[in-house]
């Protein structure tokens, strides 16, 4: 059994956060009367949960907000919320029409996947529905929906881990919206390198 707290303005800029209980419970018999009779607690363990809202917004968007959580993997916090700080700097800059100061690598595999879907049944999609391979690293990254962050976490235990980095404990995975994937390869607390890919999402 899982307890979500109320949501409230993280110590990190730009966060919300909240604490997410798990609850086990002991096993219990069915009475002789078929009904399942009440069990007490087994063990208790809490984590931190955390949703970019944004640079210098309103505490009053942590309750107001309805999108994803991210949980950062046991001792990671600190680092997990400094990526994302990164990379929000990073989407920050490209909407304003700025290069990002390290490569970027950008793979759309769901435009073109759903591109070839409509080919192939036209009829099962709407003609108004509008269908693009996205070519242009900057307009990816400044699209990105960075309020919807589900993991963050070394790309290594990502799947699928499109981070090719020479030193795999820089190597950073963080899926976004659903459908992207972004691979990060640190240097010195700097983002040196950058991999986009959007994916349809695996149906589970």
């Amino acid at each position: 059994m899982k307890l979500y707290l109320e949501p409230k303005p993280s110590a990190m800029n730009g966060f919300c956060e909240r604490t997410v209980a798990t609850i086990y419970l002991n096993a219990v018999d069915l009475s002789s009367d078929g009904s399942i009779p009440a069990s007490r607690p087994k063990t208790l363990s809490t984590e931190r949960a955390y949703q970019w809202i944004g640079a210098g917004r309103s505490a009053s968007r942590c309750k107001q907000s309805k999108n994803q959580y991210f949980i950062p993997q046991p001792g990671d916090d600190k680092r997990a919320l400094e990526v994302v700080s990164l990379l929000a700097s990073a989407s920050e800059a490209a909407s304003q029409g700025k290069s990002p100061p390290f490569p970027v690598s950008l793979e759309d595999r769901m435009g073109a996947e759903v591109l070839a879907f409509q080919r192939t049944h036209p009829e099962m999609l709407s003609p108004k529905t509008k269908i693009e391979i996205i070519t242009d690293e900057k307009r990816a990254l400044a699209s990105l929906p960075l309020d919807e962050i589900s993991f963050v976490g070394a790309a290594s235990t990502a799947d699928p881990n499109i981070v090719h980095s020479v030193d795999p404990q820089q190597a950073i995975t963080v899926f976004v919206g659903g459908v992207w994937v972004v691979g990060l390869e640190l240097q010195r607390g700097r983002l040196n390198q950058m991999r986009l890919l959007r994916q349809i999402p695996a149906p589970f």
